[in-house]
């Protein structure tokens, strides 16, 4: 072991560049040191300190070159999720290391090839989400047939970048290749990847039957997950979720607070699992189920004053008909109003409750000219909006085979007073 070696091997943070001898020795011994098995200690030196380096360029060189020949995946792992988001290092690396990650990608024939490639083919992909580098070289190594049968070190992560990679982009030819894995060993893992795609698809869907097509292909694939592997609460907490938008759809209120109560579980468990793991560049996944937990537990106390014959509600219950109204918590990785998909079920029966009642429409009006600090005026106003169209034009008739969805006449009094 060379002295720098014994350094780097010392326990605790990992030595300054000052201790190891300044820069000028790590670049003395960069080619050693890149074939080290100790060489991820000197790249998370080199990172910490990038801003103060005098050759930042020498330093993205060895790590580069580290990357090129190491065997070992955790340590590949590790620096890899640190250096695709750390802006110094793509600054002078970002093509070489997508050139890498791709080309180490292809070896998946060994196990441990296999985990090494599916970590580089992680790393290209997140150079291409955020537009560092292009996406089509990319596109290539995810839809290569070939990943199917590859062990399943590297068909669970490529099955995870697929369902990333069409959130994003929404190629089709994405969506056929996740298909490719669903007999294989990892059919779990990619009959909930494609569900998490369908539901992606339902959030920007056009019309009801789309939206209801979306949601019955995702809670099939969802179930498919669960019978492939009972340990899965984020499965049962997306089933839990479609359950409840469909029944405060339907206005069945023992099924919308059943399936909220199932969320809250799932989602405990999930928890406790991810409890002291590190947080993983995916996570917010997690947080999309938590944030449908929050949209159904406003459905669930939206659903409990729809259908009283109220003249007026407290601001807080209010507050939970408008976030249920615009459901932009139940939507990730876009912006809300990119993605209107879940209003096609969630609004028509808000609308008509409100349209119903002209005491609550009056009260939702005046609290808009006086709003507390915490009030989503501009929900409230595209509310108001709505509710005023549905009777201006009397279309207030909603697709029938649900309570609350009745056609209903104009309201040319309430109109007159809006």
């Amino acid at each position: 072991m060379t002295p720098l070696e014994t350094l780097l091997a010392q326990d605790g943070d990992p030595p300054t560049v000052a201790e190891l001898g300044g820069e000028d020795t790590l670049w003395q011994h960069m080619d050693d040191l890149a074939a080290s098995r100790l060489w991820f200690r000197a790249a998370e030196t080199l990172l910490a300190e990038w801003d103060t380096l005098n050759h930042p360029d020498h330093a993205a060189t060895f790590i580069t070159r580290a990357l090129t020949t190491t065997t070992s995946p955790a340590a590949a792992d590790d620096i890899l999720d640190q250096i695709v988001e750390h802006p110094g290092y793509l600054q002078h690396a970002a093509g070489p290391l997508n050139n890498i990650a791709l080309e180490r990608s292809r070896n998946h024939s060994a196990p441990l090839d296999a985990e090494l490639a599916g970590i580089f083919l992680e790393a290209a992909l997140r150079l291409a989400l955020p537009g560092t580098t292009s996406r089509y070289g990319l596109f290539d190594r995810l839809v290569d047939p070939t990943a199917a049968t590859a062990p399943p070190a590297f068909a669970r992560r490529t099955v995870r970048a697929l369902g990333t990679a069409y959130e994003h982009w929404r190629e089709h030819d994405l969506l056929t290749a996740l298909q490719r894995f669903t007999n294989t060993a990892v059919h779990g893992d990619a009959a909930y990847e494609l569900a998490m795609c369908h539901l992606a698809d339902a959030a920007n869907a056009p019309d009801r039957p789309t939206l209801l097509q979306a949601f019955t292909t995702a809670r099939s694939l969802l179930q498919q997950a669960v019978h492939a592997d009972e340990d899965r609460p984020d499965a049962i907490a997306y089933l839990a979720a479609i359950d409840a938008v469909l029944a405060f759809d339907t206005g069945h209120t023992p099924a919308l607070t059943t399936a909220t109560q199932q969320l809250r579980r799932s989602l405990t468990e999930h928890a406790m699992w991810l409890t002291g793991t590190r947080t993983h560049w995916r996570a917010g996944r997690y947080d999309t189920e938590a944030a449908w937990y929050t949209l159904s537990a406003d459905l669930e106390h939206a659903d409990a004053h729809l259908d009283k014959p109220l003249t007026t509600w407290p601001n807080q219950t209010i507050q939970h008909i408008l976030a249920a109204y615009t459901a932009h918590r139940s939507v990730r990785l876009q912006p809300a109003d990119a993605v209107p998909g879940l209003k096609v079920l969630v609004a028509p029966r808000i609308e008509d409750a409100f349209a119903h009642r002209e005491g609550l429409l009056l009260h939702l009006r005046g609290l808009l000219a006086d709003a507390p600090p915490d009030w989503d005026a501009h929900a409230a106003q595209k509310l108001l909006q709505a509710v005023d169209e549905r009777l201006q034009t009397g279309n207030t008739t909603a697709p029938p085979g649900g309570l609350g969805k009745a056609p209903q006449a104009a309201y040319p009094q309430l109109a007159a007073v809006l």
